[in-house]
C-alpha cells in the first residue's frame, strides 16, 4: 500500500504541475479562443487533481484501519486473562513515565493503561513537527484556509508527514511556543485622571484662588438694598497661576544579538511590549506616589501640604482613629467629607491584598462582618459587594499598605489630578552603540508631568489616632 501511495503522490505532483501550466497559459495568452481552451484544460486538470487526492485519502484511511487491526490482533495474542475470584492477580502498577503514561506490569510485560500529554506523539511525529519544511507547509495550509488543492506539491508532500490519527495535521513545534509570564498590576489610576498635553517644558494654568467655602466660587454676593440702593462691594477675585513642570523618564535594555537571533519567540517585540507595560505602570505610580523631585508630584505627596502661613494647599486628610488600623467610623467620615458637587465621579482607591482585606475584616459588636450584603449576610459563600458606602473601589497594587502614618486610602474625584504629556513614549532600537559588544540597545523615552490641581475634590486617610 505504501508503494501505491508513492505512485499516486508522484501522479498528483504531475497533475498539479499540469494544471498550473494551463492556468499560467490562460493568464498570458491574448487570443480569446486559446484562453478559453486553456481554462477548459485547466479545469479538467484540476478535476484530475481532486480525484487523485480523494484516491490518496481513501488509501490512507484504509492503511490506518489496517494498522489498527494489526495492533488489535497483536494485543489479542498477548493479552492476559483478567483475574477471576480465587485466582491470584499478578498485575501491578509500575508507575508513571515522563510522557504521561500509566504503566501496568503484568507478569513481567509492561502495557500502557492510560496515556496523556506529549507521549501521544511518536518519535517520528515529534521529528516531523520540528522540521522547518513541515512548519512552512503548515503555514501555507493555514494561508490557503485548508484548501490543499491550492498548495504546491512539495508543501503537500511535507504536510502529509504530519497527519494525525484523526485525519488532521499536527501543529509545528514553533507554533506551540509561548512564554510563561506574570500579569502586571491592574492600571486603574491614570485613566481616571485629567489628561492634558503641552508643547513646552511646563504647563501654566490660570487659577481662581477663592477658598472661603465650598458653596460659592467667588466673593461676589447679592445684597438686599431696598429702594435706597448702595449694594455691598464684593471682594475682587484673586487669580494666580498653577505650574506643572515636565520631566524626562528613560529606560534601556541591552540584548545580545545571539539571543535575538536564537530566541524561539519574537524577543525584540516582547521587550518592546514590556517597555510599554513599564511606562503604563509608571504613569499610575507617579499619579499616586510621585515625589515631585525630578519627577511628577503624586496625589499622596500632596496630602496635608500647607503654605508658609500654615494654610492648607494640598489634599485634606481624615485620621483613621487608630494608630495602626482602619476603622469603620473613619471610612464613613471620609466618604461624607467630599462636597456634594464632586460626588458623581468619586471613587475609592486602595490596594486589595492589605487595605481591602483590613476593611473586609471589620466587624460589629456581634462579630458580624460590616463589609457585607446586609445584617442577614452571615455566609462566606455570599459574594462581596463591589461598592463601598455606595461608591466604586479602584484596586491598585501601587497604593501603600495600612501602617502608622501611611495614607493607604484615597477617596474622591481623581480628575483632580492633572497628568500632562509633553512627548509620548517612544522606543528606539540602536544597533550600532554596542555593536562591538555584540549587543542591540533598546532605548525608551517619555516626557511628562503631573500634580494635583484641584485638591478640594479629594480626601485621604491617615493611619493615626
Amino acid at each position: 500500500m505504501n508503494a501505491a501511495l508513492k505512485t499516486l503522490g508522484d501522479q498528483l505532483d504531475a497533475e498539479i504541475k499540469t494544471a498550473e501550466g494551463y492556468f499560467a497559459a490562460a493568464k498570458t495568452e491574448t487570443d480569446p479562443e486559446k484562453v478559453m481552451a486553456a481554462i477548459t484544460a485547466a479545469k479538467a486538470a484540476a478535476a484530475s487533481v481532486d480525484a487523485t487526492k480523494a484516491h490518496i485519502e481513501t488509501l490512507r484511511e484504509a492503511d490506518t484501519l489496517e494498522s489498527g487491526l494489526a495492533a488489535t490482533k497483536s494485543w489479542a495474542s498477548t493479552a492476559q486473562p483478567m483475574p477471576q475470584p480465587g485466582m491470584s492477580a499478578t498485575a501491578q502498577l509500575s508507575g508513571f513515565t515522563k510522557a504521561g503514561q500509566t504503566v501496568i506490569d503484568n507478569e513481567g510485560r509492561d502495557s500502557v493503561l492510560y496515556q496523556d500529554g506529549e507521549g501521544l506523539l511518536s518519535e517520528a511525529q515529534i521529528k516531523t513537527i520540528q522540521n522547518p519544511d513541515y512548519a512552512s507547509a503548515f503555514k501555507s495550509y493555514l494561508r490557503n484556509k485548508g484548501d490543499i488543492g491550492r498548495m504546491k506539491s512539495d508543501s503537500i508532500k511535507a504536510l502529509s508527514e504530519g497527519i494525525d490519527e484523526d485525519g488532521g495535521f499536527l501543529v509545528p513545534a514553533e507554533l506551540l511556543s509561548r512564554i510563561i509570564d506574570r500579569k502586571p498590576t491592574p492600571l486603574r489610576i491614570a485613566s481616571n485622571t485629567t489628561q492634558l498635553t503641552t508643547g513646552r517644558d511646563a504647563l501654566m494654568l490660570p487659577k481662581n484662588n477663592y477658598s472661603a467655602d465650598d458653596i460659592y466660587t467667588t466673593g461676589i454676593r447679592a445684597s438686599w438694598t431696598g429702594e435706597s440702593g448702595n449694594p455691598a462691594q464684593a471682594n475682587k477675585p484673586q487669580f494666580g497661576t498653577f505650574r506643572i513642570p515636565i520631566y524626562t523618564a528613560m529606560l534601556t535594555l541591552n540584548i545580545t544579538n545571539d539571543l535575538i537571533e536564537d530566541s524561539m519567540f519574537p524577543l525584540q517585540s516582547w521587550v518592546s511590549d514590556k517597555f510599554r507595560e513599564t511606562i503604563d505602570i509608571l504613569k499610575d505610580n507617579m499619579a499616586l506616589n510621585g515625589t515631585g523631585i525630578g519627577q511628577p508630584t503624586g496625589m499622596l505627596a500632596n496630602v496635608g501640604k500647607v503654605d508658609g502661613n500654615g494654610n492648607l494647599l494640598g489634599v485634606p486628610f481624615v485620621k483613621s482613629g487608630n494608630a495602626s488600623a482602619v476603622t469603620a467610623d473613619s471610612l464613613v467620615a471620609m466618604a461624607y467629607a467630599i462636597p456634594e458637587q464632586y460626588l458623581d465621579n468619586s471613587k475609592w482607591a486602595f490596594n486589595r491584598t492589605n487595605t481591602e482585606a483590613a476593611i473586609a475584616l471589620l466587624k460589629d459588636s456581634q462579630n458580624r462582618y460590616l463589609f457585607s450584603n446586609g445584617t442577614v449576610d452571615a455566609s462566606l459563600a455570599t459574594a462581596r459587594p463591589q461598592l463601598l458606602l455606595g461608591f466604586e473601589a479602584l484596586r491598585s497594587g501601587l497604593m501603600p499598605n495600612v501602617a502608622a502614618n501611611n495614607f493607604p486610602i484615597l477617596f474622591g474625584d481623581l480628575m483632580a489630578y492633572y497628568m500632562v504629556m509633553r512627548v509620548g513614549f517612544t522606543i528606539r532600537v540602536l544597533t550600532e552603540v554596542q555593536a562591538v559588544a555584540n549587543q542591540t540597545v533598546l532605548l525608551g523615552r517619555l516626557r511628562m508631568g503631573g500634580d494635583v490641581a484641584e485638591p478640594w475634590r479629594l480626601r485621604a486617610m491617615r493611619i493615626a489616632a
